[in-house]
């Protein structure tokens, strides 16, 4: 059972506190911040789970660490895109965490080139072999990351064995805590929760 639990627009600093459900155990949580331009690190800097009013924090971890665990467990996506742009054209990556970007043109007399992701953004190159600027010409660009459209999982157990599911009936508050660090970006926090049907 999927919802989209909680949107908000995040602020300077502070935290956004989020009430959860404690009906039905949760599998995984999603958190996402997206402001075109911006790192989502710097948009929301660390995610909290208190159960019980801080009786128990099973997570407390910053964004940045959260991408570390994340690759490690998950690995890698790929990410292609095909279109038309033009020399010095910056775009949106569509990957909160870019580990490798490259492009190439789309004719053979078509040299392309893709900086590397600033703020979730790259700067696309496109010139003729001869050296001169390029525009509405097509052009591939490939990336290898993660965080698909600024997305990352915050698992609570091995998916494929919901006995390690963090047994939400069992506490009488449990909150998110997300820690905010830049105004403007939007922000989602995600629930699936494990919901038996009878047969």
């Amino acid at each position: 059972m999927h919802k989209d639990h909680y949107a908000f627009t995040t602020g300077a600093s502070g935290e956004e506190r989020i009430a959860l459900p404690t009906d039905y155990p949760y599998a995984f949580a999603m958190v996402r911040a997206f402001e075109a331009g911006t790192q989502m690190s710097d948009s929301l800097e660390n995610v909290k789970l208190s159960l019980d009013f801080d009786k128990s924090i099973p997570v407390d971890i910053t964004i940045t660490d959260l991408k570390s665990v994340i690759i490690n467990e998950y690995g890698t996506i790929r990410l292609d895109n095909g279109f038309k742009g033009d020399n010095n054209e910056a775009h949106q990556a569509f990957l909160g965490d870019v580990r490798s970007i490259s492009a190439v043109g789309g004719a053979t007399d078509i040299v392309a080139s893709a900086s590397l992701v600033d703020a979730g953004q790259y700067t696309l190159q496109i010139k003729t072999t001869a050296g001169v600027d390029q525009s509405n010409v097509e052009a591939f660009v490939n990336m290898f990351g993660q965080c698909p459209f600024n997305c990352l999982i915050l698992p609570f157990g091995h998916l494929e064995d919901p006995e390690t599911y963090l047994q939400a009936n069992e506490y009488g508050d449990i909150k998110a805590v997300l820690t905010q660090g830049n105004v403007g970006a939007e922000a989602n926090f995600v629930l699936s929760q494990l919901r038996m049907y009878k047969a």
